[in-house]
């Protein structure tokens, strides 16, 4: 099925059914620019980014992109989330209350970066949280909220573009399979260095979603206090939970 309509007063063509799908889904029929709000697009993707890319450019930037999606590094990743987690558990008993949103953020911030080789003191943690945070919260806002995390973004680039240049430069010893170098030194499918900006967005493109992952940990705890019998069947045989 196929017809045409209206979006937001735009023309556009819908389609249905396995052949529309097909011609969807094979490359290099249609492009991903201005496929989504700038607004929008500055703070989940920015400018140069393996989304905004067609072509060869894109598939080269996605195979980078991928490269580091794999299982090893999966497995790194979930053990860095473990450790770091267990050692905001370990400060809780002495509070008065725990936000459990803003924790999983700053666990899942902390994890993230030592997963791809970014190296973040202690008073370096809450302004790279709230960074990624806002990036994910603001989204889909308009107004001050998202303004606001405009201006946390570039605050972000500016401490990505950093760790780029440092480990170019051999400032910043880095481990070459980390995320962290695999970026710095890639080439493009011309060969070229990443522009330090393009870099910088793609690592920060890396350490972001890892971050909007707290939601689904809040949603998770939530339905385990709403529904307590799913703490044991979750927690296994020991009810660990």
């Amino acid at each position: 099925a196929i017809f045409p309509t209206r979006i937001m007063l735009r023309q556009a063509v819908c389609m249905r059914g396995p052949d529309a799908a097909r011609l969807f889904y094979t490359p290099d029929r249609f492009t991903r620019k201005r496929a989504i709000p700038p607004t929008v697009l500055m703070l989940l993707q920015d400018f140069g980014s393996a989304e905004t890319l067609d072509g060869q450019a894109h598939r080269r930037r996605k195979a980078l992109m991928m490269s580091l999606l794999t299982p090893d590094y999966q497995a790194r990743m979930v053990a860095c989330f473990e450790d770091a987690l267990r050692a905001r558990f370990a400060a809780w008993p002495g509070r008065q209350s725990v936000v459990l949103l803003r924790e999983a953020e700053a666990a899942l911030a902390d994890a993230a970066c030592r997963w791809a080789g970014v190296p973040l003191t202690a008073s370096e943690l809450e302004p790279r949280t709230e960074e990624l945070a806002a990036m994910v919260d603001a989204a889909g806002s308009f107004g001050p909220k998202n303004l606001r995390a405009q201006l946390l973004r570039q605050r972000c680039e500016r401490w990505a573009r950093a760790l780029v240049e440092a480990v170019r430069s051999g400032r910043l010893p880095a481990d070459p399979a980390s995320a962290l170098a695999v970026i710095a030194r890639h080439r493009d499918h011309e060969d070229r260095l990443l522009d330090t900006k393009v870099a910088a967005v793609e690592l920060i493109n890396l350490l972001r979603p890892i971050v909007a992952v707290a939601r689904f940990i809040v949603f998770g705890a939530l339905a385990m206090h709403q529904f307590p019998e799913w703490r044991a069947r979750l927690a296994g045989a020991d009810g660990a939970l």
